[in-house]
């Protein structure tokens, strides 16, 4: 019935969607022609700048080596019996504007350097007011019912170059714990990211949001909705944050493709390394795929896919039972209509993404260890979402979000919850979210339907640099 339901609501999305003009090919090449171009143009300008301050650098250095040289010499040099005003002074006029100038060269090579190595600073508060219908205990949430106000996070942003091969970036996150109150920092996301790899490769390694799917890379105050879809807290913990390595290769052709490919000790949400025990062996860490690909359709609609994979054969449970030989694949699209001639006010963004979950469960029907009747079984889940965006005027927007999921370690406990929402940025520094959100569980979940209304207010302070997925 929940699937009829669905279909239901994705027909009248495509419906909704305002189909783009199909233009020739000729068209469609010139316009990938452009898109190669201005790439090979930022690269071009990347190594010019590279290669233009390298070389500032070294002819500073020489006119100061050279300067202390000659300083040295007129130092050491002994005094003219002629020149007796001088021979007065430990050094003449033409030893101090010497040494003023390499002063001066000094200090701005010094400047030059500070100025590249300064790091961008940014902030972010996002709070968020709600009420909701049922208590917490009939709606498996982590806040309670009723009116409840939180500041869900914090976040503090730094990011810098590193030297001309490297960036680094961090993000230190203060969030509220749902029952306590309590505000606990953390190193949300610690990396370095190389910037001059040959073969169009791009590495990135420390604390990090792995490229998996379409939104779990992203952080909850950058999601296009209140909270993050049911699917995603369900498979992947929300947010795919790892300790590890990820590489990237951009394929060398006239369509936008890449390839990440990574391994990492977890993966996903705040959960800590997969339980391994005294040793990790290869087999037990997390390891992950993302194909993406960028198509324009014309010169207002763009399309966006991908497919996705994760393989961990030692996982933490999130269902309260022993969960082991996860897997997860991930199947998006983005569909994208934004007008040359009015993008900023007008245009809309349809986006779907679809997972299925496989896990092996260790289960213990009377909860007594050891005693002959533990067995394992396989799970297999299914969940997605939908939602549909356009923009109103240059400040407004409106969406409508679909999310239905099975729960990992049962596929007849289900969920499906539909969530309008209005989001209104005063500017690029402040928005504010009003999202009203049905959920109807499945009677095997032991949970009721239930409403809220959500008012989430977000400001910036300082940098915060979007990423392609969130433009």
């Amino acid at each position: 019935m929940k699937m009829r339901l669905f279909l239901g609501y994705a027909s009248a999305l495509c419906l909704a969607a305002e189909p783009g003009q199909a233009q020739d090919a000729v068209q469609v090449e010139k316009v990938g022609q452009q898109l190669r171009q201005m790439q090979e143009q930022f690269e071009r300008q990347q190594r010019e700048l590279r290669e233009g301050f390298e070389k500032l650098v070294r002819e500073q250095q020489a006119q100061i080596d050279a300067l202390k040289r000659q300083l040295d010499l007129l130092q050491k040099a002994p005094p003219s019996p002629l020149a007796t005003t001088r021979a007065q002074t430990p050094l003449g006029a033409e030893t101090e504007e010497l040494k003023r100038r390499v002063d001066e060269l000094t200090a701005a090579s010094k400047k030059t350097f500070i100025g590249q190595m300064n790091p961008g600073i940014g902030f972010v508060g996002d709070t968020i007011f709600s009420y909701t219908s049922r208590g917490r205990s009939l709606t498996g949430a982590d806040r309670p019912g009723g009116a409840d106000a939180f500041l869900r996070t914090v976040e503090l942003n730094l990011e810098a170059t590193v030297d001309p091969f490297a960036r680094a970036y961090g993000v230190i996150n203060g969030a509220a714990d749902a029952r306590t109150g309590e505000t606990t920092l953390g190193v949300e996301e610690a990396a370095l990211v190389t910037t001059s790899l040959p073969w169009n490769l791009t590495a990135q390694a420390g604390r990090f949001f792995a490229d998996f799917g379409r939104l779990s890379s992203v952080h909850d105050h950058d999601l296009p909705f209140v909270f993050r879809p049911l699917v995603l807290d369900s498979y992947i913990g929300g947010e795919s944050r790892t300790d590890g390595i990820q590489l990237n290769y951009l394929f060398p052709t006239s369509r936008y493709l890449s390839l990440t490919w990574g391994a990492g000790n977890s993966f996903g949400g705040d959960a800590g390394p997969n339980a391994v025990g005294g040793y990790r062996s290869l087999n037990e860490l997390n390891y992950w795929a993302h194909l993406g690909a960028y198509f324009d359709l014309n010169s207002n609609l763009s399309l966006e896919t991908g497919v996705s994979g994760l393989l961990n054969d030692r996982a933490e449970s999130r269902a309260g039972i022993a969960e082991r030989r996860r897997r997860v694949g991930a199947a998006d699209i983005t569909l994208r209509y934004q007008p040359l001639d009015s993008g900023l006010r007008r245009g809309w963004v349809w986006g779907t993404e679809i997972l299925f979950n496989s896990a092996a469960f260790d289960r213990d029907p009377d909860g007594v260890p050891a005693n002959g009747d533990e067995f394992r079984a396989r799970e297999r889940a299914l969940g997605l979402y939908s939602y549909l965006e356009t923009k109103l005027s240059r400040p407004l927007k409106a969406g409508f979000l679909f999310d239905w999921t099975q729960a990992p370690a049962n596929h007849h406990e289900e969920t499906l919850r539909y969530s309008p929402y209005l989001t209104y940025h005063p500017s690029e520094f402040q928005m504010l979210r009003l999202q009203y959100s049905h959920s109807s569980p499945s009677a095997t979940t032991g949970l009721r339907d239930s409403d809220a209304v959500y008012f989430q207010w977000q400001f910036i302070l300082g940098r915060h640099v979007h990423g392609f997925k969130q433009r």
